[in-house]
Parts: C-alpha cells; structure tokens; sequence
C-alpha cells in the first residue's frame, strides 16, 4: 500500500507549480513517518513504494523541507483536501501529526470529504485542492499502483502520462518497465499547471 497526497493541478491554487513545490516541501514526510510510525512502514518518494520495479531510495533533486509555504504577504495557506476515512479512526495519531507539522509551516488542511463515499467521488470530479489518501494494491507489482493512479485523473491526468503508463504496462523486460516507471515518477514531480 502507498499513502499519499496527490495536488489537484488542473483547477484551483495547486494549478502553480510552485505552490505545489511550496507544499510539498513544507513537512518531511519521511521524518514524520518514522517518527510517528517507526517500523511498521517505510517512507517512499512517489506513489511506487519501496521494494517494488522503479522505486529508488534517494531520488536526486528530492525537496528539503522549509517553511515556504506561507503566501508572498506571509498570510498562512488554507487548501481543502479529499481525506481517507482512514485518517480519521486508524491513522489518525500520523494524521494529526501531519496536520501540526502543515501548521507549524502555515498551512491549514481543511477535509472536504467524510465518508468513503464522498472520498472516491471526489477523485472523479477533482473536487478539492488535494487528495489526502491511500491506495491498496490486489498485487505487488507497480502498475497496480499506477492504474489507481488514473482513477485521480480529474487531478493529475494528462496524455503523456496516459502513454507511459500504457507502455510501463504492456511491456516485459522488467529493465525497461523500470526505466518508463522512473519517467512516469518525473513527469509527475514536474508536471506544469494544466491547459
């Protein structure tokens, strides 16, 4: 499984690639995970977790946490997110460790969602700036990972990563598969604001 927060790039403040940037770096996830977490997960770099074809440890150019996050006027950001029920009963002690940490960098988290329902209805319509979330994979291999990915279309999708994704799929030496899953993971760090 992969838990995550995936920005809504096609409408709303996230549209900015730096906002993006600003948000992402504002908490250390991988610090926040081991902390409030210990052994029982892994910190990943993208939606591949650890283990699998196309994941690697320490991307290059992977962002340093900061306290950007706060607007050019130093007013604090407020975003509304699809947040997993799971956040709210058994994960609930990281998710409000996630949350202190957004604050502490001026950002407020506001949840849209309640139910699971709503939740994955949200992921149709891209109705929030952000998913808060996680995907449970029926079978250990990445394309499982980035076929849930596209069920997030309304916030993420886009025809180069459509193709990548078909062609990860349908491929079967295992050294290209790895080399399309490490583009599809850069294509989706540097995606621009949507047209």
């Amino acid at each position: 499984s992969t838990y995550f927060i995936l920005f809504n790039r096609h409408k709303g403040p996230m549209t900015d690639p730096a906002q993006r940037r600003r948000v992402a770096a504002a908490v250390d996830a991988a610090l926040l995970v081991k902390q409030s977490l210990g052994r029982r997960a892994i910190p990943a770099h993208g939606l591949i977790p650890p283990g699998l074809l196309g994941y690697e440890a320490d991307p290059p150019g992977a962002p340093s946490p900061t306290t950007l996050a706060r607007d050019d006027r130093g007013v604090a950001a407020e975003f509304t997110a699809s947040v997993h029920p799971t956040f709210a009963g058994e994960h609930a002690a990281f998710y409000g460790v996630l949350d202190a940490a957004f604050r502490a960098a001026g950002i407020s988290i506001r949840s849209a969602t309640g139910s699971l329902s709503e939740y994955l209805y949200s992921w149709v319509r891209g109705s929030t700036d952000m998913i808060i979330g996680r995907w449970l994979a029926d079978y250990p291999d990445t394309d499982t990972f980035f076929s849930g990915f596209r069920y997030a279309w309304a916030y993420v999708g886009s025809p180069e990563l459509d193709e990548l994704i078909n062609r990860g799929r349908t491929q079967t030496d295992p050294t290209v598969r790895h080399a399309l899953y490490r583009q599809i993971e850069a294509v989706r760090k540097r995606l621009p604001k949507a047209k």
